[in-house]
């Protein structure tokens, strides 16, 4: 007996609580999002912190019953720039962070060659934009820029230095290759 009274009891309170649980319902046709955040404020004692002119400019239409302020929000937000946090029991409506670009980025290669014999010159230094780098085997090198087109080089190869200055980017990016030659 003391089972099933137990059992009852569980599935009542299973159930009860769920009925009980509160739904926050929406509807709102062409309304300023403004004025729609005001009048959940004012029904459902929300506490908001937002810019009221920012959010005067965009027109919501959402119609529903939702589980969860969060669900509400995320409906309310779904297609303008805004999301919000919630801070202690304060929903934050803020504008979307803009990520900033990513900078285009340049791939400068090439090949270090003696001047009377074209024979490629292994182990020669490179220094592109101050950036260090030595040749390979064949007396090649790359380097990639994030951002900066106008490259100024300068190659040393046991004693000797040849420096130029490429300007136009057009030229250097994507898979050009130089071949500057050592005097």
């Amino acid at each position: 007996m003391k089972r099933k009274i137990v059992v009852v009891i569980f599935i009542l309170l299973a159930f009860g609580t769920s009925a009980f649980a509160q739904k926050y319902e929406v509807n709102a046709q062409d309304m300023a999002l403004n004025h729609v955040l005001i009048g959940l404020r004012d029904k459902y004692n929300f506490h908001l912190s937002f810019n009221d002119n920012a959010l005067a400019q965009y027109q919501v239409s959402v119609s529903g019953s939702f589980d969860t302020p969060e669900d509400l929000f995320d409906a309310l937000l779904n297609s303008i720039p805004f999301s919000y946090r919630k801070r202690g029991n304060v929903f934050l409506i803020l504008p979307e962070e803009k990520k900033p670009e990513t900078p285009k980025a340049f791939s400068l290669s090439g090949q270090v060659l003696e001047a009377i014999t074209h024979e490629p010159l292994p182990y020669s230094n490179v220094l592109i934009n101050d950036h260090g780098l030595a040749t390979d085997l064949k007396g090649s090198f790359r380097y990639i820029s994030s951002g900066d087109s106008i490259f100024r080089i300068r190659i040393s190869h046991l004693g000797t230095t040849f420096s130029t200055r490429f300007v136009a980017p057009a030229t250097i990016t994507g898979s050009s290759s130089h071949h500057p030659v050592l005097d």
